[in-house]
């Protein structure tokens, strides 16, 4: 049985025909939406189950080919968590606690009364919103695992205690941790004895919920670096938590920046003033002749910085504009250009190459 849209489609196993057949009627008169298929043989169904579309299964406790036991355990070999409701006129205490623990949905004994036939529908569509809800709420997070599982970045996410409850497999990899080691565990409890600037980062974020970008030196794995991205969860609940290893990019800066104080300890030597800007303006290095030259202090790191940064506007926009000509005659200039210094307005024979 395919259900339509709406619908909830329904087994019910009996090997009573009469009462099956009574029990389609009375079902499916008690709700529009329940659409009821009905057996007497369990083994018989139980031959095609990998071709059950079905909602929920109503099933007998008492059977001659089968018990309602037997049946239960076969039904969630094949479907662990299809509802299934055994109802039944053996009832006892034990009988309940039996079928409940073998996995059973809900149990409900017979009556002699049609308004048993109400109560039965009512916890169909119970049973069958829940699985239902539970189906969509799984798929969701499979959707969202295979999301978080094709982004680059590490990601772990936190609840409101700070206990790690999902990380993808990039998180595993760049921290040399598994899943089964993490989730459930407080993250301190990785770094314990030590201070940790990602947890009072984490913590802080709890507290503000406001994001923040830190980078540091790894609690996990001391010898790498990490730039973290922290997000608060919706509904003060938790954070989230991407990042990615920079430890190369930071090795690159520092030997970069070990040879530019070489070369510029070089240029210093040099009575002209010399700089060097990248194809954005921004300057990567400049001699102490240039620094005095325009009242830049020694202390002043200027790697990164914009002409922006460090002249007025005017003066800026000129340099910006020989820049530009520079690079667009892809060959040297050589030019004179009178520029306010500190010791006044100042002609200086200028060699730009790009």
């Amino acid at each position: 049985m395919q259900d339509q849209p709406g619908e909830l489609a329904v087994l019910h196993v009996d090997d009573n025909p009469q009462f099956v057949g009574l029990s389609e009627t009375l079902l499916e008169s008690e709700s529009e939406q329940l659409r009821v298929e009905t057996a007497t043989n369990p083994e018989t169904v139980l031959r095609e189950i990998d071709t059950w579309e079905y909602d929920c299964v109503v099933s007998d406790y008492d059977m001659p080919e089968m018990d309602g036991i037997a049946f239960l355990e076969a039904v969630r070999s094949e479907y662990p968590d299809l509802p299934v409701i055994v109802f039944t006129g053996k009832g006892s205490e034990e009988v309940a606690a039996e079928a409940l623990s073998a996995g059973a949905t809900d149990y409900i004994q017979k009556r002699g009364e049609t308004s048993q036939f109400t109560v039965l529908a009512n916890r169909i569509e119970n049973a069958v919103e829940q699985y239902r809800a539970r189906q969509e709420a799984e798929r969701a997070d499979r959707r969202r695992q295979r999301t978080l599982e094709r982004i680059t970045d590490g990601f772990v996410e936190f609840d409101e205690e700070l206990v790690i409850t999902n990380l993808n497999e990039q998180a595993e990899s760049l921290l040399g941790v598994t899943r089964e080691e993490m989730v459930g565990t407080q993250y301190d409890e990785f770094v314990s004895g030590n201070q940790s600037d990602s947890f009072d980062a984490y913590r802080a974020v709890l507290d503000s919920q406001e994001s923040k970008t830190i980078v540091q030196k790894g609690d996990i794995n001391p010898g790498r670096w990490y730039k973290e991205r922290i997000f608060p969860a919706e509904g003060d609940d938790g954070i989230f938590v991407y990042f990615r290893d920079i430890t190369e990019r930071k090795e690159q800066k520092r030997v970069l920046k070990e040879k530019t104080h070489q070369l510029e300890a070089v240029l210093d030597n040099v009575q002209s003033a010399i700089w060097m800007r990248d194809n954005e303006s921004r300057f990567r290095l400049m001699n102490q002749n240039y620094r005095e030259m325009f009242g830049i202090e020694d202390e002043t790191e200027v790697a990164e910085k914009t002409p922006e940064d460090l002249f007025d506007d005017e003066l800026a926009e000129q340099f910006r504009a020989y820049d530009r000509e520079a690079l667009a005659a892809e060959e040297s200039l050589e030019f004179k250009e009178n520029i306010e210094t500190d010791d006044g307005t100042r002609t200086f024979l200028t060699r730009l190459t790009p």
